[in-house]
Parts: structure tokens; sequence; C-alpha cells
């Protein structure tokens, strides 16, 4: 929350410009005979609600951003405006690799795969070692879905085997945090290369996924795990739903009617 005040520097003004009203307003109260500690109080009080709220809207106003991608499904527009935050993040590593990350996620959604594991390969090293293991898994983690998308199953499967190299060195918070992703790596991964019998998980997911991206990509893998198991009929369905919920522009809804054309007649 704290770090996010430098992506928009201009909410400082807040606590700033409040901490003179209240030094002004402090000033009068001892002037009127009210107590120093009465006014010290006061002021601190007063001050420490202004910088709540300053980091407040720095956030709400991440927050919108973030939603440009994940809810509204506008990956270029969000790109564009969070590729201008990037400057300000310069100085705090930790920072600049999460900004990377969601620009990665904002590429890959509208097909740039390219320039979303460039935009990775540029993520600066964390002196802190913890910090700097969390931001590698955060990195792999994008890089092995891009991977999938992509088809390359065998680089996705070698991301994957690196993340959990560093998740079994990390807290079980950061393990709990990834565990569904990484189950949804090996679906992608084994009906790349095989059948995957997942499918149940997978519709659970989907139904109850409340974010807009997560739940059009995570329809299309389902398709594809119906593919694998020879049930195109299913995986017409998904790649519907897919479409359905996507938008034009998006790689996933333009995946899924490449996928739609390759599928045999649909049986009456």
């Amino acid at each position: 929350m704290l770090k996010l005040i430098k992506l928009y520097p201009h909410f400082l003004l807040i606590p700033i410009v409040g901490a003179l009203v209240l030094l002004f307003v402090a000033a009068r109260m001892v002037a009127a005979g009210v107590s120093f500690v009465a006014a010290a109080l006061v002021l601190i009080i007063g001050f420490a609600i202004l910088c709540i709220l300053g980091m407040s809207y720095a956030v709400n106003a991440n927050q919108n951003k973030l939603c440009w991608l994940y809810q509204d499904l506008e990956p270029e527009r969000f790109v564009v405006m969070y590729e201008k935050l990037l400057p300000r993040a310069k100085k705090d590593p930790d920072l600049e690799v999460n900004l990377r990350a969601h620009m990665a996620n904002g590429y890959a959604a509208y097909g740039e795969f390219d320039k979303a594991l460039e935009v990775m390969d540029n993520a600066p090293e964390i002196p802190d070692e913890t910090l700097n293991r969390t931001a590698k898994i955060l990195l792999l983690n994008n890089r092995a879905q891009i991977y999938f998308q992509l088809e390359q199953a065998e680089k996705g499967k070698e991301c994957m085997d690196q993340m959990r190299v560093l998740l079994a060195q990390s807290s079980e918070a950061l393990q709990k945090q990834y565990e569904e992703n990484l189950r949804m790596m090996r679906c992608h991964y084994e009906a790349l290369t095989g059948v995957c019998r997942d499918d149940a998980y997978l519709r659970e997911v989907v139904r109850n996924s409340t974010t807009n991206l997560f739940r059009v990509n995570a329809s299309l893998l389902l398709a594809r795990v119906y593919l694998s198991q020879g049930e195109p009929e299913m995986a017409r369905a998904y790649l519907e739903q897919t479409y359905e919920k996507g938008r034009d522009w998006l790689w996933p809804t333009q995946k899924a009617v490449e996928m739609m054309k390759a599928l045999p007649p649909a049986e009456n």
C-alpha cells in the first residue's frame, strides 16, 4: 500500500497541504488556551488520517487501472496507461517487478506474447533475497502461462518446475497463493501433451471465478482439456462460452474462434 503512493505522487498533496492546515489549527488552539497536548493530539491524529486518505486514493487509482485489464477486458488501454507509471517505479525494484508482471498480462491478453516476455526480461533484480525469490516466482508463473498459451508445453513445464523449487524454499502462505495456478498449469501441460482428466476442477474454477480475464482464459483451457479427452462437443460449449464472455480483440476470444473452426461439424 505504501509503495503505491510512488506511482501516484500527486496524492501526497493531501497530507502535505493538510499538515499545513492542521498546524494552523493547532496553533490557534494553543493561542485560545487549549493545552499543548490536546493540540498536538489533533495534529498527530489528523495527519495520520490524511496519510491514510492519500494512500487510499492511490490504491483506488491503481485498482481502477487494473480493472481495465482484468474486469473490463481492455488490455491495450491498460498497457498504454500502466507503461507511463513504469519510470516512477525505477527506484523500487519490487514495485517495478509487479508493474511489469501486470503489463505482461496485458500484452498477453491481446496476443503480444513477444512484448510480454520482453517486459519481464527487463525486470530488475531485487537486493532482498526473500523479495527477489517472490518476484522470480511471479515472473515464472507469468512466463509459464504464456508458453502454454503458445502451445510450447516443455518451456512452460520448465518454468513450472522452477517455480516449485523456489516455492519449496518459501512460506506456506506463498505456496498456498500459487497452488491453484500450478494445478491449472499442470492441466494445460497434460492437455497439450496427452490427456487431462481434471475437468471437474476446471469447471468449478470457471463457475466460481470473479475475474473476467481469468474466467475467459480458464474457459479456453477447459475446452482444450475436453479436446484432449476426445470430447469435441464439450470443447465446443466452452469455446462458445469463451467467445461470449470475451471481447473480439482478446487473444483467448480469437483463439476460441480458431479452435471452433477446426472442430468437426456439430452433432445433430
